[in-house]
């Protein structure tokens, strides 16, 4: 019996009960915008996802006032009420469009600074999913995000859904469907939670789910008397692991409804592993729980999800596990707001 949203997970982690038991499902889908054609490519995403799991769009615009060279606000009533005036028919244009499709849409104009003001919104307006564009009106840059999208992920604490803007350029038509979904996998309860949202979107889009594990061999230093002995046992112990972890892959997609397979690969750095595969696969997308077996609750994501969101070459979907509610402040957090932004 579960008595709440939010439990113990193993290693003495927070997870959500609900992405275990009975999958997630997205009501509330918030899209960030700011008005540029890159950061329309996440509405497409998210039209998508909307659609298949009968949830409202949400459409945001957050309006920034301009700074001086002083760091001080540059605030012309006029002009101000302008800007504000064209986002409004924008978004209500967008509004219009896609209510016409049938799909349940609203939308907010909101005043601040952009990564504080959809992580303040997306937190108090019961939303499920937020989706965003990796780049903006800021333009595809060297960096595989933008400052906007990297501030948002670190404090949103919500399933996430990052669309790569560059792959738009390789996609005038639009159509988004994802034929090959890809879920790396590190065989723990926690990290099943990715499969119920796997699932769904495979199911409407008649795709393929493939399940990823990457084995690491266990670490022996050679410069010990013991190595020889350590390099057999670990021989031993990876191989073992080996004809385990089949083992239960093979079981798990057996329960899977939709076409799947899986992949056991050995590799020392399971993030390589897993770009290297999503290379050699052309997966569409990826599907991560925020964090694996290890549940560390004091950081947003794991070390591998955190690294395909920021490093990655597909779209990538994270699902959160840990509410923002039970997310202890850090201590610049405390230092801002005892004492205030200090530009």
């Amino acid at each position: 019996m579960i008595d709440s949203d939010w439990t113990r997970g193993c290693g003495g982690g927070i997870y959500r009960a609900d992405l275990w038991f009975g999958g997630l499902v997205f009501t509330k889908i918030l899209v960030p915008l700011d008005g540029s054609q890159l950061a329309e490519y996440a509405l497409r995403h998210a039209v998508h996802l909307a659609q298949i799991f009968h949830a409202r769009l949400v459409l945001l615009q957050v309006l920034e006032p301009s700074a001086d060279m002083d760091g001080g606000k540059l605030i012309d009533p006029l002009s101000w009420q302008i800007q504000k005036a064209e986002a409004d028919v924008y978004l209500r244009g967008l509004e219009t469009m896609l209510a016409e499709d049938g799909l349940d849409v609203e939308y907010q104009i909101l005043e601040g600074r952009a990564p504080e003001a959809i992580v303040q919104f997306a937190q108090n307006s019961a939303v499920d999913l937020v989706v965003l564009c990796s780049h903006g009106k800021s333009g595809l840059s060297r960096w595989d995000v933008s400052s906007v999208v990297s501030k948002v992920a670190e404090k949103i604490y919500l399933p996430l859904l990052v669309v790569r803007a560059y792959l738009a350029l390789d996609d005038p038509a639009g159509v988004v469907r994802y034929e090959k979904i890809l879920l790396p996998f590190d065989l723990s309860k926690r990290a099943e939670c990715s499969l119920p949202v796997a699932i769904s979107i495979a199911e409407a889009d008649e795709s393929e789910v493939l399940l990823a594990h990457v084995l690491r061999r266990p670490e022996v230093m050679p410069s010990i008397p013991e190595s020889n002995e350590l390099n057999r046992l670990a021989d031993e112990f990876a191989a073992a692991s080996g004809s385990a972890y089949t083992a239960y892959l093979e079981e798990v997609t057996g329960r899977i409804p939709v076409k799947s397979s899986a992949r056991l690969l050995q590799n020392d750095s399971i993030p390589r592993a897993i770009h290297e595969l999503v290379e050699q696969e052309g997966a569409d997308l990826l599907v991560f729980c925020a964090h694996g077996q290890s549940g560390q609750a004091e950081w947003p994501y794991g070390s591998v999800s955190l690294n395909y969101l920021e490093h990655g070459s597909r779209h990538v979907l994270i699902l959160q596990d840990i509410p923002h509610t039970l997310v202890r402040p850090t201590r610049v957090e405390l230092a801002a707001a005892r004492y205030g932004s200090r530009g």
